[in-house]
C-alpha cells in the first residue's frame, strides 16, 4: 500500500494503491443492515475458523442501494486465501483494488459527516473521482461499542 498524506482542514487524508482482494461477501438486510451483516459474516468466519487466520483478514463493507432508492442493504467483505470457496452463505469474489483517497473515523455518528467532508476534499482537490467501489474498511470493530469503532474511508480515484 503506497501513501501520501495532506491535511484537509481538520481531516487527513491518505493516498493508498488498494492491492487486489480475494474476499468472502455477503449482503445484510432489514432495519440494520449493517448489524446483520456483519453478525453473519463474523458467525461464519468463526465457524470456518478464519478469525484468526494468518495473516489476520481485513474487513470491507458499502451501503448497497435498493430499487426504491429509500432504504439499503449493507454489502460486508472478509479477506480469504485461495482455499476458501463460495457456499451457502457467502459468495467468494476478486476485488481488481485500486488507487483510493482514505480517511480515518472514529464512532458511528461520523461516519456520514465524515464522508461529506471527504467529498468535499475531493472536489477541491487535483484528483477526480475513480470508477470503484466506494468503501469502509472496518479497521476495529468486533466487540466494541459503536462510539469506539475505527474506519477507513476509502474514497476512489482515477488512476
Amino acid at each position: 500500500m503506497l501513501s501520501h498524506k495532506t491535511q484537509a482542514g481538520a481531516l487527513s487524508v491518505r493516498l493508498v494503491t488498494l492491492e487486489p482482494l480475494r474476499v468472502a461477501s455477503l449482503i445484510g438486510r432489514g432495519k440494520t443492515p449493517e448489524l446483520a451483516g456483519w453478525k453473519a459474516l463474523l458467525d461464519w468466519g468463526r465457524a470456518q475458523g478464519l478469525l484468526k487466520a494468518a495473516p489476520a483478514p481485513r474487513f470491507f463493507g458499502f451501503n448497497v442501494r435498493r430499487a426504491d432508492h429509500i432504504e439499503h442493504d449493507y454489502e460486508v467483505w472478509m479477506t480469504v486465501g485461495p482455499q476458501v470457496q463460495s457456499d451457502s452463505i457467502v459468495t467468494v469474489k476478486d476485488f481488481p483494488g485500486g488507487r483510493y483517497a482514505v480517511a480515518r473515523v472514529k464512532g458511528v455518528e461520523q461516519i456520514p459527516g465524515t464522508w461529506m467532508r471527504f467529498t468535499n476534499w475531493l472536489k477541491t482537490s487535483s484528483y477526480q473521482y475513480g470508477e470503484e467501489q466506494w468503501l469502509e474498511e472496518h479497521v476495529q470493530f468486533i466487540d466494541l461499542p459503536e462510539d469506539e469503532l475505527v474506519l477507513d474511508l476509502y474514497l476512489p480515484l482515477q488512476a
